[in-house]
């Protein structure tokens, strides 16, 4: 078979060191995955676009590395949608590559015709399609380098059948050496030195975009270097070392009864490293627009409550470097004090619960037994609903990228498929045997479920932890406190779940009561491949943690 467009973007691939492509194939992109055979990236059939789209999300999320997700046209691309927006306001590299019908019908309104460039536009870094085959490895270059920019994201490209096919001669490019960031100005460096020495209630908020074992090491000297309290927001945890972690004070809150709030109201200066807004809305944890120092690869979005007195843009890690050298700060006795309260409140609130009810768990009880059972290279995913935010609040982890979740899009839906792509990552790495625990309500897991047999088919090592209160847990907290009452979220068709994955060919467990917890962990653990364990939850005591 002669080397076709197909055959080059492979190469393209190959080049860029590209090494999962997560795929739902059809008709429009056969000739990629045929390309793909024999060739280095590694091709995942997965079951659904989005859950496609939602590995390639979590694998970025652990590697900080884009992968390819391929669909086909028409509803392949419009079903990738989702999964591609959140990678683009959650700052997670992801190149997706569309099918498109033969060139020759694209121009009228056809079998499975969209128009591809502009259905991704607003999502993405880059959006093009490509009709030209002596612009491939240029376009592929571009959509490279934007999607791996400082500001990552999602980038995308579709072909039409008939040029994937097309005989090529051009030759496959290889990525240009990345040049090192900018570090701030000696001057910004100074001024914002000196805000941190005449601050007397100093504390930093650690965002996802800085979450990476190069700048905890740089954050640990400034740490060390003047004890300043440390927050992070949902996606930044991991990031202060275990010898220092009686500084760190939880994390950043998006509802106003967290111990940390008191941390910021009587904060004088917030030093946001690695902040990306679409977490959490600045006005939520700086409505009055304290003095900020930003710290980032890429200039800020200015808004109310976020209006940096001074900005060390470029690298973060060196950054943190100039700005910790030579920097002593000795925390005020207040200061310390409220780190104290803080810390107290903390461990209260981790036994002072509620007593299940008969047949069910307490979040704090599974919470305690994830907290004592993963291990260092284990990751712990997190679907949406009120068991992120019980996690956020209550999982310390100890490395940046353990704990990863959807807090920026907030895309409900994503947990098996998150798990899928955070165990690629750990293959990628040596680290098969690695465990990926991830968490969801029985309102996501059926959003994503198909993907349990993406994980039973590569026997991936996966333990999901099922909190069932037939519900839509979250909406209905919300909608009781704006209403006083609920519609539209309760459940009443009870699926039994054990059963369900054992239909899948994974494992299956049921759990009713806290004394079942630590065995039925254990039998997953002992587990080689995908378990699901169905537990009964209990969530009476949400207003603790969810609460306008």
């Amino acid at each position: 078979m002669s080397r076709n467009i197909a055959t080059l973007l492979v190469e393209q691939m190959e080049n860029y060191g590209i090494e999962y492509v997560f795929c739902v194939p059809g008709a429009s992109i056969d000739a990629i995955t045929t390309a793909l055979i024999g060739r280095k990236p590694q091709l995942v059939l997965c079951r659904q676009e989005s859950g496609a789209g939602n590995a390639a999300v979590a694998y970025a999320k652990k590697t900080g590395k884009p992968a390819v997700v391929l669909v086909t046209a028409g509803p392949g691309a419009t079903n990738l949608v989702t999964a591609v927006a959140t990678a683009t306001l959650e700052h997670n590299p992801l190149i997706a590559i569309c099918g498109q019908m033969d060139s020759k019908t694209t121009f009228k309104p056809s079998h499975q015709i969209i128009n591809a460039e502009d259905l991704f536009l607003p999502v993405t870094r880059y959006s093009k399609e490509v009709t030209n085959p002596d612009t491939v490895t240029g376009i592929w270059d571009l959509a490279y380098n934007r999607a791996t920019s400082n500001e990552t994201g999602a980038v995308h490209l579709s072909f039409a059948a008939d040029l994937l096919a097309q005989p090529t001669d051009v030759k496959s490019t290889s990525p240009l050496l990345n040049s090192a960031l900018s570090i701030a100005q000696s001057s910004n460096i100074s001024q914002a030195q000196q805000l941190i020495k005449n601050a007397t209630m100093p504390l930093i908020i650690i965002g996802a975009d800085a979450a990476s074992e190069l700048v905890a090491n740089s954050l640990e000297k400034l740490i060390a270097n003047t004890q300043i309290p440390v927050l992070s927001s949902f996606e930044g945890g991991g990031m202060v070392k275990p010898h220092h972690l009686e500084h760190f004070m939880g994390r950043l809150g998006a509802f106003q009864n967290q111990p940390c709030n008191e941390l910021i109201k009587q904060s004088d200066l917030l030093i946001s490293i690695g902040y990306n807004i679409a977490e959490l809305d600045p006005l939520k944890w700086n409505p009055s627009d304290k003095p900020l120092i930003h710290i980032a690869n890429f200039n800020p979005i200015v808004a109310n409550g976020y209006r940096p007195t001074v900005q060390l843009l470029g690298d973060i890690a060196a950054n943190l470097e100039s700005l910790a050298q030579g920097l002593s700060y000795a925390p005020s006795k207040e200061l310390l004090n409220l780190q104290q309260q803080v810390r107290t409140i903390l461990q209260k609130r981790l036994t002072e619960f509620t007593p299940p009810k008969s047949d069910t768990v307490h979040p704090l009880q599974v919470i305690e037994l994830l907290q004592n059972n993963i291990q260092a290279n284990d990751t712990l995913v997190s679907d949406v609903g009120s068991h992120q935010y019980w996690i956020s609040e209550h999982f310390v982890s100890h490395k940046p990228r353990q704990f990863i979740n959807s807090m920026g899009f907030q895309t409900l839906g994503v947990s098996i498929a998150f798990a899928v792509g955070a165990a690629f990552s750990n293959k990628s790495r040596g680290l098969d045997e690695a465990k990926v625990y991830s968490v969801s309500g029985d309102g996501g897991i059926l959003m994503c479920i198909m993907e349990l047999a993406t994980a039973v088919e590569h026997n991936l090592p996966i333990i999901h932890l099922l909190w069932k209160d037939h519900s839509y847990n979250l909406v209905a907290i919300q909608e009781e406190h704006k209403y006083a009452e609920t519609s539209a979220v309760q459940f009443t068709h009870n699926v039994d779940f054990a059963q369900m994955a054992r239909s899948f060919g994974a494992y299956g467990i049921t759990v009713t009561s806290s004394e079942q917890l630590l065995p039925a962990l254990q039998e997953a653990q002992a587990q080689k491949g995908p378990v699901i364990i169905d537990i009964a939850i209990d969530y009476t005591d949400n207003l603790k943690v969810i609460v306008e």
